[in-house]
């Protein structure tokens, strides 16, 4: 179990902190707004947060999630499910469904300000699952990636290069979503 713990985790938090450190470098603003947080408030703020929960909105790093078996025959939202169907939560599609989120393609981190969140159903947003049976290493990679990006926003400036794709294309060989090619980006000294 401990093996497949620190495989799962380390796959999923990697792909995540390479579409925040992308988006970050596809938006200066946003980037330099998150700095001047960082070195007000140090690395648990509140910004951090919001873009880190927009990029998993957009990037789930698990495709599909919480898996269920019907324990009875039921009717949802007019589809019959036979007893001992098996039953995943598309999470991608969730994530990107327009009558969940408005302009679900956008990177827009104040969607999950702290008023817009209370707006938000917890079934909408599941990069790390649902209920009591959420992923366990969800506080461990929240907590990598407060302490890196805080610790690069510091001191780097993260740009595109002319490599950066404009836009990534992934591909989703298991349940876990991948750059389908390299992400080039430019780290600057500042």
């Amino acid at each position: 179990n401990l093996l497949i713990i620190i495989l799962a985790g380390y796959e999923t938090t990697a792909n995540g902190l390479t579409y925040l450190i992308y988006m970050l470098a596809k938006h200066p603003n946003i980037q330099e707004k998150l700095r001047d947080e960082i070195l007000r408030e140090g690395h648990n703020t509140q910004y951090l947060e919001m873009v880190w929960m927009e990029t998993l909105r957009l990037y789930p790093p698990v495709t599909l999630f919480v898996t269920r078996e019907a324990n009875q025959d039921s009717i949802v939202d007019d589809y019959y499910i036979e007893k001992g169907t098996i039953v995943q939560v598309p999470v991608w599609h969730i994530h990107h469904r327009s009558d969940i989120w408005e302009d679900p393609f956008t990177f827009d981190p104040q969607r999950f300000s702290a008023e817009k969140r209370k707006q938000i159903h917890p079934a909408a947003y599941l990069p790390f699952g649902l209920g009591s049976r959420v992923c366990i290493g969800v506080q461990m990679a929240n907590l990598e990636v407060r302490t890196l990006i805080s610790k690069l926003l510091r001191k780097f400036r993260i740009e595109q290069c002319e490599q950066s794709p404009d836009h990534l294309v992934l591909k989703c060989p298991t349940v876990i979503i991948n750059p389908a090619t390299p992400v080039y980006i430019k780290f600057v000294p500042i």
